[in-house]
């Protein structure tokens, strides 16, 4: 009795090395998320889970055993939640790849003397779509992230959390400069008024 006590101890609900276990996994699934790794995310999600089911006072599979219906209903609304996170998560994805694109864009008109309000001119193709080839297809592809939906769907308490300190915060960041950006550049040109002169003959930019 002493031991089995002192095992179920050693993983106890609230003590320090359940919380320990629930830390390290949080960052192996949050790494795996991030790099596509599904396999393994399965893998550490299912030795946490045996791990608290023979050490802890938290057992999940005995708890699925005896309340199936329960179990299925938390199946189906887990998995629910996860699908529609997946759907909002794409959007923040998409929004991402967009802020990329169009600071892209903006530098490529820049440095090839385009309007930046017109298409990029057929000369310029190529070296446009070379220049944007590592964001991948435009628009981004449903079919090319499976793995990222996927892992979406099935790990979204821990996709969430890694969204909220990482897309939202860079979506705050982004908002805050667009903000700002036209009174930080009205202040550019003050300072050097009077110098346009110098500045009347730009030099020919190489096709």
């Amino acid at each position: 009795m002493g031991v089995e006590a002192a095992a179920i101890g050693f993983l106890v609900f609230g003590g320090f090395w359940f919380w320990a276990l629930c830390v390290l996994l949080s960052i192996i699934l949050l790494t795996c998320i991030e790099n596509k790794g599904g396999i393994w995310a399965t893998l550490a999600l299912v030795v946490a889970l045996i791990s608290l089911q023979l050490w802890s006072d938290v057992k999940v599979f005995s708890w699925v055993i005896n309340n199936p219906a329960l179990a299925l209903l938390s199946f189906v609304g887990y998995f629910g939640i996860g699908t529609l996170w997946s759907v909002g998560k794409w959007w923040f994805h998409v929004g991402n790849i967009r802020a990329k694109y169009d600071a892209r864009r903006e530098e490529f008109c820049e440095a090839n003397g385009i309007n930046p309000n017109e298409a990029i001119p057929a000369n310029k193709q190529a070296k446009w779509q070379q220049a944007i080839a590592y964001l991948g297809p435009i628009p981004p592809s449903v079919r090319r992230h499976k793995t990222d939906i996927y892992l979406w769907i099935g790990y979204w308490p821990w996709s969430m959390f890694w969204t909220a300190f990482s897309d939202v915060i860079i979506a705050i960041v982004r908002r805050c400069y667009n903000c700002i950006a036209a009174l930080l550049q009205k202040i550019s040109i003050g300072r050097f008024s009077g110098t346009e002169g110098d500045f009347a003959h730009k030099p020919q930019v190489n096709e």
